[in-house]
């Protein structure tokens, strides 16, 4: 798993690699073991589904506010979206964005903290995201992770 943080502090893009051979591929999209290692305290519970028929679709931007906030971990497993993270907490971030391309064949995801809001774009029919929602970083330690 690599992890390669992006111009929001907090926001990480995740990139899992997986291993490929004539039967088709196999990953491991998410390891417990994995977020501490970079940084980031992360342990998701729920995990949302948001299906898209068709392309071209507008979804967000999404964000909780606190006591309900979550830090997320964004990843298309159909289809291929354009997903947008834009900084909402108070400081010198505000308003910063981010946008990348998320795409089920390339297994990219994109990790968000509490405060970050997002929203996607489909580029093809049938996307599909898995969200896995954990709580805050920063609540549980007093300290953001050190990507970003």
């Amino acid at each position: 798993m690599n992890f390669a943080p992006t111009p929001i502090t907090g926001v990480v893009e995740v990139t899992t690699t997986p291993h490929r051979d004539a039967r088709g591929g196999f990953a491991r999209p998410y390891c417990p073991d994995d977020f501490p290692a970079a940084g980031i305290l992360f342990a998701p519970t729920p995990v949302n589904l948001s299906t898209n028929p068709q392309r071209h679709r507008l979804r967000g931007l999404h964000f909780q506010h606190p006591p309900a906030a979550e830090a997320k971990l964004v990843r298309a497993v159909a289809g291929r979206v354009w997903d947008v993270a834009v900084d909402l907490r108070p400081g010198a971030g505000f308003g910063r964005w981010h946008g990348m391309l998320l795409d089920a064949a390339v297994m990219n995801a994109l990790f968000l903290l509490e405060g970050v809001a997002h929203g996607f774009l489909t580029l093809t029919d049938d996307a599909a995201l898995i969200y896995q929602m954990g709580p805050q970083p920063s609540a549980r330690t007093g300290q953001r992770p050190a990507l970003g």
